[in-house]
């Protein structure tokens, strides 16, 4: 998920007055909020009018606000193309009308499309009304503009459901149930690896703890991220303008993965792919040169922190993003069929990235595959170039991918028409693949994955139906990534960097609010799980899945002893009344139990254990 959201384009429902194809200018009614009027096609360079008329009266005062978007070729939504001009203050029905003109372009530009929305404070988290309409470039694919017209037409103008600001519960000590329902989830076995081998593992270098977001985002957001307290942290987007992140990490001690594509402005790291260039051969050397001149920028001998007394907070290099999908070669008519192509061309682009970051900075780990992972979709990719080029294992240090379950709890089973799969199966085939190749031992990073909540609830972006069965409340939202934190040292998973610091690529799966970087439960969650179990190692288990209960006890912090030891409990559907046993403690001490936010309360030791009871929302149990 790799591209960005600046204004994106929503697939929200609409009415389409009558109007012969191809006529111009075409008039677009868009439910009871807007008729608009502009051409079917442009030409770069040349003037045309665009007139919205505000048909309701609003409620209180907005600002409406227009700008370009644009679809690729492939279908896929592109980002934005180019503003529309200033933003218009609108108390009540009227007409606007300007004259635009499209000088921006795109090496694989479909089709523009005007946004158009209202808010009352030009935020697009609190927009109230939108509409996205296709312009067909004068040389440009009709099919494609039908298409999108098509979707145009299932738009109202009105935001589906109503923005609700949602803050944490007081007490997550009462339990809920998540039983499968809508989302299409099981609670089957799933293949765990040995926990005696898990117990025996080497303390941690550094927490699992960790988000993904783009350089400019972690730059703004410092603040916030501070006070949650992550201490990994996974950039991408163009990394011209990430020294104020990467200046930021090396101040507040946060490792830096940072996935490199093949430019550093925005223009060239959106653009700069194969069909960019010539041959395979051309674009192979851009991807080396980018790398690189990144090591050289913000590397460990880098000029950037060249006499600054900080050392570089990159290391890790992440190399591309999700080359399994359209972020490498696009999809064109049929995806599959690019499949063979994409995978013998990363197999290159692995051994051609870790030559160029070992020459530069040895000392920078390589993580290779960075592959997507919704609907198991890393599985086939890693295993075509393992299978078929098994030597790759030799040009990395470490194995990335990014495995979504789409709805399904992170130690759950996600069911489709086609099969299943789960976090903990895939990684078990991923070690056996791992172990053919000759690197039964590398380790294996989840570089991005999450959950999502609805518009509903904050979420940026409205959620398509055919998306309803992926979509949790913001409460489980924060029982499913601090639980993934907890699985993932079950798993032996030394990092997690979840998607994402804020919604992005219309994905609502944020710590905090993208417009006011209020914190959702999920940041107050985590900060809990931060400060109770600051760098942890599992002791034992008490209950490694039984009957859908997962109890572990940790070291609080790997490096010292003294930390004290942390009881997590849970139970996938829950509520269930548990028993946890508190080694080394006296009858009649009065220990803390823990909620998911960090809420406390007593609970009195009795023959050697504490009573709770744990569902969806883990308790912590605090022994000192």
């Amino acid at each position: 998920m790799q591209s960005r959201k600046l204004l994106l384009v929503l697939s929200s429902f609409l009415a389409l007055a009558a109007a012969s194809p191809g006529a111009e200018p075409r008039v677009w009614k868009i439910g009871e909020a807007f008729r608009i009027t502009l051409p079917e096609t442009y030409e770069r360079g040349v003037p045309f009018t665009v007139t919205i008329e505000i048909l309701q009266e609003p409620a209180e005062a907005q600002q409406l606000d227009l700008r370009f978007n644009y679809i690729r070729n492939d279908g896929s939504f592109g980002g934005s193309l180019q503003p529309a001009g200033p933003r218009v203050a609108v108390t009540g029905v009227t007409k606007v009308t300007r004259e635009v003109t499209i000088t921006e372009d795109k090496p694989d530009l479909g089709v523009a499309l005007l946004t158009v929305y209202l808010s009352p404070d030009g935020s697009w988290s609190r927009r109230t009304r939108q509409a996205a309409i296709p312009l067909l470039p004068a040389e440009g694919d009709r099919a494609l503009f039908e298409k999108q017209a098509e979707q145009a037409t299932r738009q109202t103008g009105e935001k589906p459901v109503s923005f609700e600001r949602y803050v944490p519960r007081d007490t997550y000590f009462a339990q809920r149930e998540d039983a499968p329902g809508v989302r299409d989830w099981k609670t089957d076995p799933q293949q765990l690896p040995p926990l005696e081998k898990i117990l025996a593992q080497p303390p941690p270098d550094r927490p699992v703890y960790g988000l993904y977001c783009w350089a400019d985002e972690f730059a703004r957001a410092a603040a916030e991220i501070r006070k949650v307290g992550f201490r990994s942290a996974r950039l991408s987007g163009p990394w011209a303008n990430a020294g104020n992140a990467l200046r930021f990490a090396a101040e507040n001690d946060i490792e830096i993965l940072y996935t490199l594509m093949a430019g550093d402005d925005a223009a060239a790291f959106r653009a700069n792919r194969p069909p960019r260039y010539e041959n395979d051969e051309a674009f192979l050397e851009a991807f080396r040169a980018n790398i690189e001149a990144f090591l050289d920028r913000f590397g460990p001998e880098g000029s950037f922190f060249a006499g600054t007394g900080l050392r570089s907070p990159v290391r890790a290099i992440e190399l591309w993003n999700e080359p399994n999908f359209h972020y490498l070669i696009p999809d064109g008519a049929d995806r599959r069929a690019q499949e063979p192509r994409r995978q013998a061309l990363y197999a290159r682009m692995i051994a051609i990235g870790y030559d160029a970051v070992k020459a530069k900075a040895p000392g920078i780990q390589v993580a290779a595959f960075a592959a997507g992972g919704a609907d198991s979709g890393d599985l086939r990719f890693i295993r075509a170039i393992l299978e078929s080029a098994p030597d790759v294992t030799r040009k990395m240090d470490l194995l990335s991918t990014h495995p979504y379950t789409k709805g399904a709890p992170p130690e759950a089973q996600r069911h489709r028409p086609w099969g299943s799969y789960s976090i903990a199966n895939n990684l078990a085939e991923i070690r056996g693949l791992l172990s053919a190749a000759g690197a039964p031992e590398m380790p294996v990073w989840y570089t991005e994955m999450g959950w999502q909540i609805a518009d509903e609830h904050g979420g940026d972006f409205p959620v398509p139906a055919n998306a309803a069965t992926s979509i949790v409340t913001p409460d489980l939202h924060a029982a499913y990534v601090v639980r993934n934190y907890l699985w993932a040292l079950r798993l032996g998973i030394p990092r997690v960097l979840v998607m994402h610091l804020h919604d992005s690529d219309q994905f609502n799966g944020g710590f905090l609010d993208r417009a006011t970087l209020a914190w959702r439960p999920t940041a107050h969650a985590t900060r809990n799980l931060i400060a109770l179990l600051p760098n942890p190692k599992i002791l034992d288990a008490q209950s490694d899945g039984d009957g859908n209960t997962y109890v572990y006890r940790y070291q609080a912090d790997a490096a010292d002893t003294g930390s004290g030891q942390v009881i997590a409990a849970w139970n996938v559907a829950g509520p269930k009344d548990l028993r946890l046993a508190v080694p080394g403690v006296e009858d009649g001490v009065e220990l803390r139990l823990y909620d998911l936010v960090g809420n406390t309360r007593a609970a009195v030791v009795e023959g050697g254990s504490v009573s709770l009871q744990a569902g969806p929302y883990p308790v912590f149990v605090k022994i000192q």
